[in-house]
Parts: C-alpha cells; structure tokens; sequence
C-alpha cells in the first residue's frame, strides 16, 4: 500500500532532507559546503516578486474587480499561497452559503453569528473587501441580536457570496483530465496521512498531498485534502487529526 511506497521514498528522501537542511544550516552560519548561500535559502535568482505573481496568477483573476489581488498576495504570503487559498474558498462556497441559509431559516442565530464571522474572516484574507463587510455587519448584528438588520440584509450576502461561485467556477475546473483516484487509493492516502499525523511528520504528509494532485477526487475528498492542506500549512496538527478521524 501506500504506506510501504513512501516507506520506501522516504529512506531516500532522508538523504536528500539531509542535505537540504546541511544546506540550510550553512546558509544560516554563512558558511558554504558547495551550496552559495545566496540560493539555499530558496532564493530563485533573476526572479522578483512581480515575475513570481505574473506566473501563478492567471489574468482573469488580477482584472476582477471583486478582488484586491495584491492584499490578497500580502495577506497569505505569497502568490501561490492566495491561489491555494483562493482554490479553497471557491470550492466551499455553495456549502458555506447554504450553512448560513440554514442556520437563518432555523433562526439559530448563535451558529448563524459563527458562519458569518468565519465567512468574514475568510473573505478579508482574499481581498474580497464589500463580502467581509457585509459579514462582519452581519456577525455585529448577531452578536447585539438586532433580528431585523439579520432579516433584511442576508439575502444580499447570500447573493454576493454565492456570485464568487461563479466568478471563481474556472479554478475548480481540473486543468487536464486528470485520472479518477480509486476508493481504495484515497483511503490508502488518509491512512497514510493518518501515520505520518501521529509523527508529525510534515514532509511525508506534505509528499502524499502532492502524489495525490495526480488525481481527480471527488468534490469531498477534494474539499477534505484542501483542508488537510491548509491546516499543514499552519502547522495545526489538532486540525487535521480531526479531518483524519
């Protein structure tokens, strides 16, 4: 299985994360064992930030004027850090919008007030400016239980929100047909994931998130990898032992 492929990688990818972090720690004390310090670090030279941007944002996305793509870049830390984030949120917007209609027809406004903190929160990152305001009025609303802003404003959020669906459906669009993942692949990559979890390990977790991009995966072990990703990336390990149980 699985488990046994990467076993495999990994003894030899301990060699080489050796000799990355050799590089690492050399670059750091300034000293050079046949790496130039200068681009261990990762540093691409002759490639600014605006060349990096230009590749990893299509133009359709940086002429929306829905989004404010350069305090989204900030926000998230790089250009490829907002696409994947951007990839995220475009894939969980209908379920999202319909939680908050839920939670709204049920007139559960406690669990209404959370989905639209999140929902604010979520947007700013992006640099989806009027949708987080409109939340962030909405989660005020919530919070001091004015029942009749909630009323007479959250068809209007639910329509902006949702009109990302659509502005946003080419990122959820695989780039190439990509093979289908088998059941028992991806189950193999969760038990995988479920190990190297329990490790802590973030390179292994990280390799089994790449090996399965080969794939295309159903719209909930999609939405699932995405969170397992995101929550790596922030090294929040509570989060995705959760998403693995």
């Amino acid at each position: 299985g699985m488990i046994g492929r990467v076993k495999s990688r990994e003894t030899r990818m301990a060699g080489e994360i050796g000799a990355l972090n050799q590089g690492r720690a050399d670059a750091l004390s300034g000293t050079s064992s046949g790496v130039s310090s200068g681009t261990s670090l990762g540093m691409s030279s002759g490639m600014s930030a605006e060349d990096e941007t230009e590749n990893v944002i299509p133009d359709w996305i940086k002429d929306m004027d829905e989004l404010d793509v350069s305090a989204g870049i900030m926000n998230c830390g790089s250009a490829e850090g907002f696409m994947s984030v951007l990839a995220t949120f475009a894939s969980t917007i209908s379920n999202k919008a319909d939680e908050i209609q839920g939670y709204y027809d049920a007139e559960d406004w406690k669990n209404y007030t959370v989905k639209v903190h999140a929902l604010k929160s979520s947007a700013r990152i992006m640099g989806a400016g009027k949708l987080s305001g409109m939340a962030a009025a909405l989660e005020a609303a919530g919070d001091a239980g004015e029942v009749n802003v909630i009323r007479r404003d959250t068809g209007e959020l639910l329509e902006l929100f949702r009109s990302y669906g659509s502005l946003l459906a080419r990122l959820s669009e695989p780039e190439e047909d990509l093979p289908a993942a088998s059941r028992a692949r991806i189950d193999d990559a969760y038990a995988a994931m479920g190990e190297f979890a329990g490790d802590m390990d973030y390179d292994l977790m990280l390799m089994v998130l790449d090996s399965m991009k080969e794939y295309s995966l159903p719209d909930e072990d999609r939405e699932r990898f995405a969170r397992i990703r995101t929550a790596l990336s922030k090294l929040d390990w509570d989060a995705i032992k959760q998403e693995l149980t």
